[in-house]
């Protein structure tokens, strides 16, 4: 995958870390896409994963901030080119010099 494609790949979010989820409340849910959860829902289920499906992937339907908003640069190690991909999810960008 190029940094694009793995930003907009679908993910598993967790509700149980304290200092991960502020100002949200703590959960004990796994926040899972529906096209994630088609094919890994059931074994996640029979490890005593509690799934909450959704079907968008988390965080596309929450309010601006910035939880979720994923970046990523990648250098080339043979090129040294530098690579960028952003979360759709939301206003989102990156820069690399």
């Amino acid at each position: 995958m190029n940094p694009q494609q793995a930003v907009e790949a679908p993910t598993v979010t967790t509700t149980n870390f304290h200092a991960s989820n502020y100002p949200q409340p703590v959960g004990d849910r796994l926040i899972v896409p529906r096209v994630l959860a088609e094919v890994a829902g059931k074994a996640l289920e029979a490890k005593g994963h509690k799934l909450q499906v959704t079907n968008r992937q988390h965080p596309y339907d929450q309010q601006p901030a910035g939880a979720g908003a994923i970046k990523l640069i990648w250098v080339d190690p043979r090129t040294g080119v530098f690579n960028v991909g952003v979360s759709p999810a939301k206003d989102n960008y990156a820069l690399a010099y």
